[in-house]
């Protein structure tokens, strides 16, 4: 479900190389709430960009101050002529409190109100999901990708004893593959869980705490690869 555009990560240019994150406002419509209740009745889910997903992601680990973030907070807007009207505002906190407020003009409307939590909440939701990074598509690829080049290069080099070809030797290069794919795959669900704390500790306190670019980098980095 493609909802990019009435999600905007509020962010002010400090210096030319600083920006600074405030929140996150969701302006709603009449379509975009139509959208997002066929979203949730269908079990759809939100599809962001990439670049979005960095800022996101920046965000919801730094705060101003360039420390570590303390709390969410989140604001839904309904457009209404040529203007956006505030109407709820939720503040996570990542110590476990949660301050939801919502307009009385809203509450007025019991069924407009639901229409609107119901979606300011679905959003959250799926933006705190895309926060848990899937390594499974990438390791898919990457083993499977890796395995068969080593076997092509093993294959290449011993081709003149494999011919001639046969049924036997078409299999094994294949199984040969499999196995090495299954192989590479296991080492890397080893490695990664301690690679991904060590980027976050150099994200955190080491080599690229000090820079909102590097940090920006890696993060965009972790997204492209998923983990």
């Amino acid at each position: 479900m493609v909802l990019e555009s009435c999600i905007e990560i509020v962010k002010e240019k400090i210096t030319r190389k600083r920006v600074v994150f405030h929140g996150v406002n969701f302006y709603l419509s009449e379509a975009y709430l139509e959208q997002i209740e066929l979203a949730r009745e269908t079990g759809a889910k939100l599809n962001l960009s990439r670049p979005f997903l960095t800022d996101w992601r920046y965000y919801a680990l730094f705060d101003e101050q360039n420390r570590f973030q303390s709390g969410l907070t989140f604001s839904t807007y309904y457009e209404q002529g040529n203007s956006n009207i505030p109407l709820m505002r939720s503040v996570i906190s990542l110590d476990g409190d949660i301050l939801h407020q919502i307009a009385n003009d809203c509450l007025s409307l019991p069924d407009f109100a639901l229409k609107i939590t119901s979606a300011h909440y679905w959003l959250i939701e799926q933006l705190l999901a895309q926060l848990r990074l899937e390594a499974q598509n990438w390791l898919n690829w990457f083993s499977w990708g890796l395995s068969l080049i080593i076997v092509a290069v093993t294959v290449l080099g011993n081709l003149e004893k494999l011919l001639p070809i046969n049924p036997i030797t078409l299999l094994a290069p294949l199984l040969m593959a499999w196995l090495l794919q299954v192989g590479i795959k296991r080492l890397l669900l080893l490695i990664l869980p301690h690679f991904r704390r060590w980027l976050l500790r150099q994200l955190l306190f080491g080599m690229f705490s000090q820079s909102p670019q590097k940090r920006k980098f890696v993060l965009r980095l972790l997204g492209r690869l998923g983990i």
